[in-house]
């Protein structure tokens, strides 16, 4: 064989075989950037799904609330003749409240004035009130909240009574339970507005004022 023709031959034979080795080697890299690929992609897809993970309520999370409500509250007297009747007494009050480092519990104070009203004929009354109780308020759809109350209260009723005999007056304090349900809405981020319906009865077994039942309107600036 002419030996440049066995130099061709071999020549060519080593440059296929190289060629061979060398596209083996690019199709395992390839190979493998592809499952790296593959890795990321997934990497990728469970970190966008993971949902984000709730902190801890924090101080920043504190809310404070303050606030007015039109109060009406229906109560019956009893035990002295001159001081017997039932009526409607209306009156104003502010409120304050404060999370109980949970967004849904907060706990409310409340003071309220109520103007003289006519009980009976010859009856009337008027009355002053500090309340305080723990308040869960649970979101039952957007922007609208359920509350639902518990606490004590503290009143001050001042009776003025006229007869025949003349006119007679009589100053009572009566501390009672307070039992609170209520709803309201949201607007936008600082103002809730809804009413309340309370029942009270007093702690006293002897107390004059057995009982009321209230209904407040309120209106809450949240800060």
């Amino acid at each position: 064989m002419n030996p440049s023709f066995k130099m061709a031959a071999i020549c060519l034979s080593v440059f296929l075989t190289f060629g061979a080795f060398a596209q083996e080697e690019e199709e395992k890299n390839n190979s493998f950037t592809h499952w790296d690929q593959i890795v990321n992609d997934l990497k990728a897809s469970i970190k966008e799904e993971t949902p984000a993970v709730k902190t801890s309520y924090g101080m920043d999370d504190l809310q404070i609330s303050a606030g007015m409500d039109l109060s009406f509250a229906y109560l019956s007297v009893s035990g002295d003749p001159r001081f017997e009747g039932s009526g409607l007494l209306k009156g104003v009050g502010l409120s304050f409240g404060i999370d109980l480092f949970d967004p849904e519990i907060q706990a409310e104070g409340s003071f309220r004035n109520y103007s003289s009203e006519a009980l009976s004929k010859d009856l009337h009354a008027e009355m002053r009130e500090f309340e305080l109780k723990l308040v869960n308020s649970k979101r039952f759809s957007y922007g609208t909240r359920l509350r639902l109350g518990l606490g004590i209260a503290a009143r001050s009723l001042d009776l003025k009574a006229r007869t025949r005999e003349g006119t007679f007056t009589k100053t009572e304090s009566s501390p009672s339970a307070v039992f609170t349900v209520g709803f309201g809405r949201t607007f936008g981020r600082n103002l809730f507005i809804g009413p309340d319906v309370s029942y009270r009865t007093a702690i006293a077994g002897d107390d004059f004022h057995q009982s009321s039942l209230d209904i407040h309107l309120k209106a809450n600036a949240l800060f």
